[in-house]
């Protein structure tokens, strides 16, 4: 089982920049000592070895400052993955982890809680708990993602993860022009 102390035998980190370095690897890979650390996995985690045990990095950040490892989820506050700035980091129930998710599924325009349907008309839903709750129809993309997001913050509070990046037009989704 690993111990705080002996994670800081191994590892470095910088809680500013989520960055570990690895102070020690062990006599058949000292050229690695004084390297960042981390492997990028597919799904966006980075995970790094300690004494042959893969971690994700998070979990070994959180276990670096506050000397226990999380029972429950974790979540990255902004939604990049691979931030592992301890001020990035939370606990969190599994399904505040789940609010705070991107797109699971790119919808074609990058916005979370809109769909374009046939007719023209942009609807507007919601996930909670597994469950797809429906929020009306609207006429533009703009009106639909705000109807969205308001749901968002009421149900999901601190984790809703509105989808919109700051420097979205939404005029470049309006059927009608």
């Amino acid at each position: 089982m690993l111990t705080q102390t002996r994670l800081k035998e191994c590892l470095h980190y910088d809680p500013e920049t989520g960055i570990f370095i690895r102070l020690w690897a062990g006599s058949k890979r000292r050229q690695l000592i004084g390297n960042v650390s981390g492997s990028l996995q597919p799904h966006g985690y980075l995970t790094m070895m300690v004494d042959r045990v893969v971690y994700k990095a998070h979990h070994l950040a959180w276990f670096y400052v506050h000397g226990f490892f999380p029972s429950s989820d974790m979540d990255h506050v902004n939604g990049n993955r691979s931030d592992n700035r301890i001020k990035n980091l939370r606990l969190a129930t599994r399904s505040q982890n789940c609010s705070n998710s991107k797109l699971r599924k790119d919808n074609g325009y990058g916005i979370k809680g809109v769909t374009l349907r046939l007719n023209g008309r942009w609807i507007a839903q919601i996930q909670v708990a597994k469950k797809k709750f429906y929020l009306g129809s609207f006429g533009t993309c703009e009106a639909a993602h705000l109807c969205y997001q308001e749901a968002a913050r009421k149900l999901h509070g601190d984790f809703a993860n509105t989808g919109k990046p700051t420097d979205f037009d939404y005029n470049d989704f309006d059927v009608r022009r």
